[in-house]
């Protein structure tokens, strides 16, 4: 992460906190997507909140304050399935185009595509 810019005006830990937990809570209500989190997250919800603050953090703002194997432990999530990276993808879209402004919002969805991406390879190297 040593090369990456600086980061962007508009976009701060506050922000992204208010994103993260934005995101999460549509998620948690989502059908599909839901049943998911709860089996996989159970009651540490807000430590999952807290990893994932840290996780954006460091992916936009260089904090370099996570650490975590996150392919692993997607990996390991036996009913993960690409629709549901689509079904992610799309939330972060409306939660980022909402809550930033235009290529702030593009920059946070780049990241996200490509980590989706990452996941999703995985998940067909797995069948």
């Amino acid at each position: 992460m040593a090369d990456r810019q600086p980061p962007a005006p508009g976009i701060d830990r506050a922000r992204l906190q208010a994103l993260v937990h934005a995101f999460y809570a549509d998620l948690r209500r989502d059908e599909e997507i839901g049943p998911l989190f709860e089996r996989a997250i159970g009651g540490a919800w807000q430590a999952h909140l807290d990893r994932m603050v840290e996780f954006w953090a460091t992916m936009v703002l260089g904090s370099r304050s996570f650490s975590g194997d996150v392919f692993g432990r997607h990996m390991a999530i036996d009913d993960l399935s690409p629709a549901m990276f689509e079904r992610w993808r799309a939330s972060w879209k409306q939660h980022t185009d909402a809550l930033f402004e235009p290529a702030r919002a593009a920059e946070l969805q780049a990241i996200a595509a490509g980590i989706a991406g990452n996941l999703m390879r995985g998940l067909e190297r797995r069948k």
